[in-house]
């Protein structure tokens, strides 16, 4: 373990320094600086292509449709070419200031969760007592940039959405933050590596699996992120690509897929074990990458699930969603994180006594 910086925040990310073949003396910030590039460039966009390829063959499948055929491959190339037609064309660009500086503020704040992502025991960066919540606060910085500045509004009824979806994100935040805690409420503490070292003791071991409310925590979280990030079927018409095109509509859904997966990268790390390795000594090359790997497929698999059942739902009113928020979701994870303490207190043999 290492301090980050100077502050008193321990580190966990020897795993990453195995992968590039560096010392555990190598600076915290370089390693973090790397192992981001090496996320975007070499997982991140091979993911989009092929994840977005897959999720609209499944769903083509699903609807009795051929689905993307026109490219090499058998339309394994469609995204790529629907990524070039996009950069191809024209973008607009808003002469307000504010506007203009709200996109940046927005993704800085998105991409710094990979710094509290647990991808494995010894594959975390930000280890704290208060590790679980940290990638929570980053969302919250989103939105409230988005709140402040209106991003994409350029007439009262943009600015109008822009509130709602403020609104209907913080809606949607605390069952979120609620079912974080039941996992947390489970090994009696906030660090990830702690809570992926309660779950490797098998699928039973899983918080998801352990007990009737952690089966439901999870599901109450997987929902809590469709309405958060404006997923469908729990999604405006607008979703912020009314007054976006060209490349910024293309950034704007690589963002879109980044928070999606790193929601379903946290899913996994709380309610299905994420991936850990029983001996740090044990840390080498092969088993972080197995790790990273592990992690990574997981996620994928949620990520699919998600995206190809929710394409044969019906698409909610923001209403509707607010309500089934507050009304569904918020009781339902209280009663899961209620249940959680009642049954770790009653059944508190395995890897609890």
């Amino acid at each position: 373990m290492k301090e980050f910086l100077d502050f008193p925040i321990v580190t966990a990310s020897y795993g990453w320094n195995a992968l590039f073949g560096m010392t555990e003396r190598a600076p915290v910030l370089w390693v973090l600086f790397l192992s981001f590039l090496f996320f975007f460039v070499l997982i991140l966009y091979p993911l989009y292509f092929l994840l977005g390829f897959t999720e609209r063959k499944l769903a083509a499948d699903l609807q009795a449709r051929v689905g993307p055929n026109r490219t090499a491959g058998k339309g394994l190339l469609q995204v790529v070419a629907d990524a070039i037609k996009l950069g191809l064309k024209e973008s607009y660009v808003t002469r307000n200031r504010f506007k203009r500086i709200s996109p940046v503020l927005k993704t800085t704040a998105l991409y710094s969760t990979f710094a509290f992502l647990p991808f494995g025991t010894a594959l975390i960066f930000v280890d704290s007592d208060v590790g679980v919540f940290l990638p929570f606060i980053s969302f919250a910085l989103i939105f409230l940039v988005g709140l402040f500045t209106n991003d994409g509004a350029i007439d009262l009824e943009d600015e109008i959405m822009s509130h709602r979806q403020t609104f209907l994100w913080l809606s949607a935040w605390v069952p979120a933050m609620i079912t974080a805690a039941t996992s947390v409420a489970r090994v009696g503490s906030a660090r990830w590596s702690t809570i992926l070292s309660a779950q490797s003791h098998g699928v039973f071991s899983w918080t998801a699996f352990s007990s009737p409310f952690g089966f439901i925590g999870f599901f109450v979280f997987i929902f809590s992120g469709l309405v958060a990030l404006q997923l469908p079927p729990f999604h405006s018409i607008d979703r912020g690509t009314r007054h976006r095109s060209g490349s910024a509509l293309a950034l704007f859904n690589l963002d879109q897929f980044y928070s999606l997966f790193i929601w379903c990268v946290l899913a996994s790390a709380l309610f299905l074990g994420g991936q850990t390795l029983r001996e740090i000594s044990d840390t080498t090359f092969i088993w972080a990458a197995y790790q990273l790997l592990s992690t990574l497929v997981k996620a994928s698999l949620i990520y699919l699930l998600l995206r190809v059942v929710a394409r044969a739902l019906p698409q909610l009113r923001q209403d509707q969603m607010t309500e089934f928020c507050w009304r569904i979701l918020t009781p339902v994870s209280l009663l899961a994180l209620v249940g959680e303490l009642v049954w770790t207190r009653l059944f508190s043999g395995g890897i609890l006594q």
